[in-house]
């Protein structure tokens, strides 16, 4: 990537170009069956690192758990970045307990210039905007009528290192 003339020629996330397919990266096994662990899992966007499986939140106030990133074709025809997730709630248990479900049937594409907060700093802001606890994922739904306890698809080790600088090694 240090070279500038390399650095045009990589490819580093699926495009969705529609039914004009070109090149290897625009194909549906990259952009929908491709695993998200083996695709790209970052973008950096407004001084923001944005990852997969961390909660985000969009402009318009929703809180989505971004599965995968991608790109797609402006009206201009240029490439922009987008995000496709899970949609995710604010919810209180009967015991009180303030937490989020994760809506996987409800899924999600948005703009990357429409993200505002990265899991990090919704971590440091939640209190401020009267949320729960971003860390604090109660269950997820798999259909409107399905809820399983805790998920684990977020990384808690990556996201502790990230927080407090330190390096785990994980067992």
């Amino acid at each position: 990537m240090a070279n500038p003339r390399i650095r045009p020629y990589l490819h580093f996330y699926p495009e969705d170009a529609g039914s004009h397919l070109k090149e290897c990266w625009q194909g549906k096994c990259w952009l929908h069956e491709l695993s998200p662990c083996i695709a790209s899992q970052m973008i950096w966007l407004q001084h923001q690192d944005y990852y997969i499986f961390e909660l985000a939140k969009l402009m318009d106030g929703r809180l989505v758990i971004p599965t995968r990133w991608y790109m797609k074709c402006d009206m201009t025809g240029a490439a922009q970045p987008f995000g496709e997730g899970w949609e995710i709630f604010p919810v209180c248990t009967e015991q009180g307990q303030r937490g989020y479900i994760v809506h996987e049937f409800s899924t999600v594409h948005f703009a990357a210039h429409q993200l505002s907060l990265s899991m990090l700093n919704l971590v440091a802001t939640f209190a401020n905007d009267n949320l729960p606890d971003p860390q604090c994922i109660i269950g997820m739904c798999v259909s409107r009528a399905i809820t399983y306890p805790l998920i684990t698809l977020t990384h808690d080790q990556g996201l502790f290192r990230r927080l407090t600088g330190v390096f785990i090694h994980g067992s």
